[in-house]
């Protein structure tokens, strides 16, 4: 075949635009065919189209919107030109500039390119994390899916981005002490920014830690868990779950905005001695916000001066957590406080630390909350938590029905009751369902206070 017939062609449809679109998709229904056929449709038709293919194809196109033509009458009027010895495929090839390659040839050459660049990256980083994540990236975990269209984008960056990552594993892996995320950041990729969690090296280091951390626990947890938010409730859970992960690797996000608040806890060293400062803040009754930055530094904590008490007890809210401490200076006076532990509507990371060094001296935990959906839940996470150490205090119907409020709780809250899983809820669950209100811990405020003295 006359090459110099092909270019004459192929320039010819070009600088025609009425053709512009019906070859693109010929183009397109020859790759997913795998083959010349098929049909292709043009809808809206432009005046320039409407003249140009009406004159290729000797019909009067003027009042059409729209047309469907088969890819074998394109080209049969194709024969019918001075371009008849140039075939319909050399035709399409010319505006591609090289053979037509289907749908499964273009996904066999990506998935070939994709396979290398993780074998370059596993030949490169030999660090058990690294290794890790990227088996479960080779062998195609689902979880690691989206990554890819990173790579589709611009092949080269993601592959930037990925070597900052598995830089960043390899350096907390090998660090004995905690690193700070910004600090981490600037280190690897020379932005305190890089890592941040809006941008696509920060979702490439969520999803590296996130899987290591659940392949370690041996977890299912649900990927939208920790990362795609569905709303407020759901973000906020995101956050706590994400942090704690970060904790697991020896990352810090924020170690001062997350603070727990207790008081009666002693702070003890490796040996179980007593720490100074925790020793004069339980002598001095103080109340402590302590920030995750203090809480990790501590290698133990006990219930108490000497440990003896095994008792710790959790409330939900602020304001019953005071009222309890008034009640024991009123009838206590000045003896020490016992091991009392705030959640402020929530059990955030530094709390759960604390906790989780209490548990491990052997302490039980006494909880007592709100019953309303969200008080609810939280109790069912620390029982899920800590199984068998967790003692629920004064969290019956019968209290339920002491603390009732005149506050409906509305519909969409109430389903969340049909999340709780656990034999010790539900009863209560389905009380509250069928109450539809809400009933607060200082409702049973005289009970609590009973109960601690």
């Amino acid at each position: 075949m006359d090459e110099h017939l092909v270019h004459e062609a192929v320039a010819f449809f070009r600088a025609e635009p009425g053709f512009q679109r019906l070859i693109e998709k010929m183009i397109k229904k020859y790759q997913s065919l795998g083959r010349l056929g098929g049909t292709v449709v043009l809808t809206n038709l432009k005046p320039a189209e409407k003249e140009a293919l009406g004159g290729f194809l000797r019909r009067d196109l003027t009042r059409q919107v729209s047309i469907s033509l088969s890819v074998e009458k394109f080209s049969e009027a194709l024969g019918q030109t001075k371009f008849a010895p140039v075939s319909l495929l050399k035709l399409l090839e010319g505006f591609e500039e090289g053979s037509l390659l289907t749908q499964s040839e273009l996904f066999s050459i990506k998935e070939h390119e994709r396979e290398e660049v993780i074998t370059r990256l596993r030949q490169r980083y030999n660090d058990s994390w690294c290794q890790r994540w990227l088996g479960l990236i080779a062998d195609k975990h689902p979880s690691t899916r989206w990554l890819w269209a990173y790579f589709e984008q611009n092949p080269s960056l993601f592959t930037h981005w990925m070597e900052h990552v598995l830089n960043a594993l390899s350096t907390l892996h090998a660090s004995e002490k905690f690193q700070r995320l910004p600090v981490l950041a600037r280190s690897v990729t020379k932005d305190p920014h890089g890592f941040d969690q809006g941008t696509e090296q920060g979702r490439l280091l969520v999803n590296a830690l996130t899987l290591l951390w659940l392949q370690e626990q041996g977890s299912r947890m649900k990927d939208a868990e920790v990362h795609v938010p569905q709303s407020a409730e759901v973000s906020r859970r995101t956050s706590e779950v994400l942090t704690e992960i970060f904790l697991h690797f020896g990352l810090l996000r924020d170690d001062i905005l997350n603070f727990c608040t207790c008081t009666g806890v002693m702070g003890l060293d490796a040996g179980g001695v007593a720490i100074p400062f925790w020793r004069e803040a339980y002598r001095q009754k103080a109340v402590l916000n302590l920030p995750l930055r203090e809480v990790v530094k501590v290698e133990r904590f006990a219930a108490g001066a000497s440990g003896a008490n095994k008792a710790v007890y959790v409330v939900e809210n602020s304001g019953v957590f005071s009222a309890l401490l008034d009640y024991w200076n009123e009838m206590r006076g000045a003896e020490p406080y016992p091991a009392l532990i705030c959640l402020h509507g929530q059990a955030k990371l530094a709390t759960l630390v604390l906790l989780d060094k209490l548990i491990a001296e052997g302490v039980t935990l006494r909880y007592s909350g709100d019953f309303d959906p969200e008080g609810l839940l939280i109790a069912e996470r620390l029982l899920l938590r800590y199984p068998g150490k967790v003692r629920l205090w004064r969290y019956s119907i019968e209290e339920y029905r002491l603390a009732l409020s005149h506050k409906r709780i509305s519909d969409t809250r109430l389903k969340q009751l049909r999340k709780i899983k656990s034999i010790e809820f539900q009863n209560l669950a389905h009380e509250m369902e069928h109450t539809g209100r809400a009933g607060y811990q200082e409702g049973i405020l005289e009970l609590l206070k009973e109960d601690l003295i």
